[in-house]
């Protein structure tokens, strides 16, 4: 279980991603946990779908917005990388159709999650926004259990059409202890710009913070960094 309240006091996490569902009929059975912890504190997040490209799209649109009932700043991601061996023009349709149906329902485009090479080899490009953004897999080989394995340090291959990339997934065998997670390992993704880019990316303007603000906060960072160390 993630303590999100310690996550977020200890400074390091800026943002957390976490899988809403699979298809038309699964859903993570974290996810409304996670979801609720993170709204409760207040993370910028995002919530990702798994879609299955031999089912119906309108189907799993409804199922990704019923789970998430998305709020204003929260991000929509939609991730490919299962083929299920079918080819280039059914997978870009059911992707497509899936785009288009969030982006009626809520106003705005989903994120795509794969990898470059994916991209490259499943789907026809050219069907979809140029201006799409993009989450990009791209980790350094990883390194055997008990190691953590270090980050790649970007930026990632880029597809050869869609290039609007925004964030990229760094590591998957990161130290899951060292962002309050439960589990050994961690995936960890970097934001393509600095911290006040990603909070505009989220809907979030910077305030300044008075002298008080800034010394109780640090106060309970460090509270909290004692306590983990103990």
């Amino acid at each position: 279980m993630v303590d999100f309240e310690r996550m977020k006091a200890a400074g390091r996490v800026k943002f957390v991603a976490c899988r809403a569902g699979i298809s038309w009929g699964y859903t993570d059975k974290w996810f409304s946990r996670n979801w609720a912890e993170l709204r409760r504190v207040d993370l910028p997040r995002l919530a990702y779908h798994v879609l299955y490209f031999a089912e119906d799209p309108q189907k799993q649109a409804d199922h990704f917005l019923r789970l998430v009932n998305p709020q204003k700043g929260e991000k929509l991601v939609l991730d490919l990388e299962l083929d299920h061996g079918l080819g280039k023009a059914k997978i870009t349709a059911t992707t497509r159709k899936v785009i288009e149906a969030i982006e009626r329902s809520v106003g705005s485009r989903p994120i795509i999650y794969s990898r470059a090479m994916w991209l490259d080899s499943y789907v026809d490009q050219e069907q979809l926004p140029v201006d799409i953004e993009l989450w990009l897999a791209q980790y350094l080989y990883a390194k055997a259990y008990p190691a953590f394995t270090e980050e790649h340090p970007g930026p990632p291959r880029l597809p050869r059409r869609l290039k609007n990339w925004k964030i990229q997934q760094t590591g998957e065998k990161g130290n899951g202890a060292a962002v309050n997670v439960g589990s050994y390992y961690c995936d960890y993704d970097r934001f393509n710009g600095d911290e006040a880019a990603l909070m505009a990316w989220f809907g979030r303007g910077t305030t300044d913070k008075t002298l008080e603000d800034r010394v109780s906060a640090l106060e309970t960072r460090v509270t909290l960094l004692e306590q983990m160390t103990r």
